[in-house]
């Protein structure tokens, strides 16, 4: 087996990525503007925004939020105006699901981790965009929705897992019990491919009435965890994400507590700063495997 290693970016590198991030996300603040679409930092670049007025310095990715009524009218309007220079994969609609929720992908760019390295399809640099969804009044009916939404979360997250699964991979994860969970679960469902359970998430996780709770889904704590009432989201709050103009929550440091503990403006030390495990990148080509395997 070829033997390599994770790319640990560089101080250099990590700016051009910035910088590249920083494009994308002026390029999607213009056209949401233009099209009357809120758009709002969602998980870490919440924090980012809020505490370093911009990217916490070791972060690789920038995060979004927009309702679900949004991104229909994004989606109206991205073949036309963005589709010549971005991908687009999202849930339940033509351009298929790599993930449970939308993700906007620079074309000529290159950005593999390791579970992309058997990947057919480009893995350049990306910005996640998180749904914001309504949910349920009642609270045993938003609990069973919220379980069941949860439930196929992991699901479909396992089966993506064992789908992907390489040599790399089992090498990284060898000594990783939750990775031997995930390839298990994986397996046990893998009856449906991993694309069809992440729709399934997406179906579920929709709520067509407005009510005075909001959640994201798709965020680091699910369904349930995520839920908050409409007004702490909305409206949001401006501030500035390097130097540009970006939204927040409106109850932000309520949202900051929740999701990262009372100690949120403190920097956590080195083993757990979060990261992905980037094995190629390029701001300035689109590379695909097999062909990164000979620059790694």
């Amino acid at each position: 087996m070829k033997k390599f290693k994770l790319h640990q970016l560089s101080d250099e590198e990590l700016k051009e990525l910035h910088d590249c991030l920083i494009e994308m996300y002026e390029d999607v603040l213009t056209f949401c503007n233009k099209h009357k679409i809120q758009i709002l930092m969602g998980g870490g670049s919440v924090l980012g925004t809020f505490r370093h007025h911009g990217f916490i310095p070791w972060d690789d990715d920038l995060d979004l939020q927009m309702l679900r009524s949004d991104f229909d009218v994004f989606l109206k309007y991205f073949d036309k105006e963005l589709g010549g220079k971005y991908y687009i994969y999202a849930p339940n609609t033509k351009y298929g699901s790599r993930t449970c929720f939308p993700r906007l992908i620079r074309k000529d760019t290159t950005l593999i981790d390791i579970r992309g390295l058997t990947g057919s399809y480009h893995t350049g640099i990306w910005i996640d965009i998180n749904l914001l969804e309504y949910v349920p009044e009642n609270k045993l009916i938003r609990t069973v929705k919220g379980l069941r939404c949860d439930i196929v979360r992991v699901i479909a997250a396992s089966v993506h897992w064992y789908t992907n699964r390489n040599k790399y991979v089992d090498t990284y994860y060898s000594h990783s019990k939750s990775y031997n969970i995930k390839l298990l679960m994986g397996k046990l469902f893998s009856f449906r491919k991993y694309q069809s359970w992440y729709d399934e998430f997406d179906k579920i996780s929709r709520y067509n009435k407005v009510t005075s709770i909001i959640t994201c889904p798709s965020g680091r704590k699910y369904y349930l965890g995520e839920c908050r009432r409409a007004k702490s989201w909305l409206p949001p709050v401006e501030m500035k994400f390097e130097g540009k103009l970006a939204y927040v929550p409106h109850s932000v440091k309520s949202y900051l507590r929740s999701m990262y503990g009372d100690d949120y403006m403190q920097l956590p030390p080195a083993e757990k700063r979060e990261n992905h495990s980037v094995v190629y990148m390029s701001t300035k080509e689109e590379v695909r495997y097999p062909e990164v395997l000979d620059l790694i």
